[in-house]
């Protein structure tokens, strides 16, 4: 008896994103439909200009399509390029502050990560890598059923972004992940891959 079809985390149909400039549509996205499945790792790649930070900010409603819709119920988190860590936090508290009933939990997910030995450190008192890996673990923390992460290794070394990849498929059994990435090693370890063209202006 075949296994019932299973309902996608997030839809994305045909989504696209332009931009005004000095009067001028300028298209950053062309038109992009993707399913998103729990236990899913999906690279987004492409050339530099291709829209791959427009499309993953899309998809976690941190930014609207232009056309297209986006459609899903389940939680999501993002993880941008610029990372919103609170300064006045220690490491400690911003990867807490996610899931605050589960605090206990934050050093051995620091430890995956190879950042709980700043655990009582402010960001500013970390370099931009470690502030990276702050950054994924309070995502991964916070448990969201699809965590969108938008070049989680672009500040990482090698034994690094084998913790990051590690720490990331630990996750993923019965969640999803989105991942925006230009690394041949993230796009190896995907179960999909949404390769995107060069976008062009009208």
């Amino acid at each position: 008896m075949p296994e019932p079809a299973r309902e996608p985390l997030l839809v994305a149909r045909d989504v696209s994103r332009s931009y005004d400039v000095r009067g001028h549509d300028v298209l950053a996205l062309r038109p992009t439909s993707l399913e998103v499945h729990a236990g899913d790792v999906l690279a987004v790649t492409g050339p530099s200009g291709t829209g791959k930070s427009t499309l993953v900010s899309i998809l976690a409603g941190w930014d609207r399509p232009t056309s297209g819709t986006v459609e899903g119920t389940a939680r999501t988190v993002f993880v941008p390029q610029r990372l919103a860590l609170l300064d006045t936090l220690t490491v400690l508290d911003n990867i807490a502050v996610a899931a605050m009933e589960r605090a206990d939990e934050v050093p051995s997910l620091a430890a995956a990560l190879g950042v709980d030995h700043l655990l009582d450190r402010f960001p500013g008192e970390t370099s931009l890598g470690e502030r990276q890996r702050v950054g994924l673990a309070r995502a991964l923390h916070a448990r969201a059923a699809v965590t969108i992460l938008d070049e989680p290794t672009a500040h990482q070394d090698g034994d690094h972004t084998r913790l990051v990849l590690d720490a990331l498929a630990a996750t993923t059994q019965d969640r999803a992940l989105v991942i925006a990435t230009h690394d041949a090693v993230v796009v190896g370890v995907a179960t999909a891959v949404v390769h995107l063209e060069a976008a062009v202006a009208s």
